[in-house]
């Protein structure tokens, strides 16, 4: 007969536990630093290719939102780097670039978590797109100067940044809600994505300080890189990554 399995257990951490997850996520980031990297310069590297192509079919505007889509996506991105902490954990040192293949528990529970960011994303893209031809017009493109005049300057503008960002900031806490931890653990695992995202909630329910303070940290540092042209991605995006595992490391019994 098949053993029961053991029911999975959401700590109760303290309030600075965020900042635990930081400094080891760096020392893991130090300890696996060619191949996290080389995955932080091809985010770069894609980061600007996303930018370049909006800029030659001239929908520039399109790139705030497109930065947007970045925060929710971002997670599933992560998954290139969990191999590398799950790695270090056993062995204390990654060196060598085959170490980033990805060697996922649960695939295809990976792939459902996806495609609910995905779905997430889509909802973020129609609204987003509602709300700009309401304030200006279905089908008017417009370039970037006018684009910051307009979002600036005028009342309707202001309208627009505060619905588009209330509705990044609210799409945004479920996204987090549902990836938080839940994507580790499927990639660690054998776990259907439904437990996986509850469990993921639980944690931000259980522990709201931390993991809400964890957010703003991720989107603070997501805006700051994206500012700097996203070079930044190259450390801040593995970084990220790894102390994204210490936080499923700790938070799951």
């Amino acid at each position: 007969m098949d053993q029961p399995k053991k029911k999975i257990i959401v700590n109760k951490l303290k309030s600075d536990a965020h900042w635990h997850w930081m400094l080891k996520g760096f020392k893991t980031f130090r300890t696996s630093f060619i191949p996290s990297f080389a995955i932080g310069f091809a985010i770069v590297f894609v980061s600007w290719a996303i930018v370049g192509f909006l800029r030659l079919i001239n929908f520039g505007t399109l790139i705030p939102a497109a930065v947007g889509g970045f925060v929710f996506i971002a997670p599933l991105l992560a998954t290139s780097i969990y191999n590398l902490a799950r790695i270090t954990e056993t062995e204390g040192n990654v060196s060598g670039f085959p170490k980033i293949v990805m060697q996922p528990y649960s695939k295809s529970q990976l792939g459902y978590i996806g495609f609910c960011l995905f779905f997430i994303i889509i909802t973020w893209a129609i609204f987003t797109h509602l709300i700009w031809s309401m304030a200006v017009g279905l089908g008017r493109n417009v370039d970037e100067a006018q684009f910051l005049n307009f979002i600036f300057t005028t009342p309707s503008g202001l309208l627009v940044l505060f619905l588009g960002g209330s509705l990044a900031i609210f799409l945004g806490l479920i996204c987090f809600g549902i990836s938080a931890i839940s994507l580790p653990m499927a990639f660690d695992r054998d776990i259907d994505a439904l437990t996986a995202m509850a469990l993921s909630v639980k944690a931000l329910i259980i522990n709201p300080l931390p993991m809400l303070v964890w957010a703003f940290i991720i989107a603070t540092l997501v805006i700051i890189s994206s500012i700097f042209f996203f070079v930044p991605f190259v450390i801040v995006f593995p970084w990220l990554g790894h102390a994204t595992w210490c936080a499923y490391r700790q938070l799951i019994d």
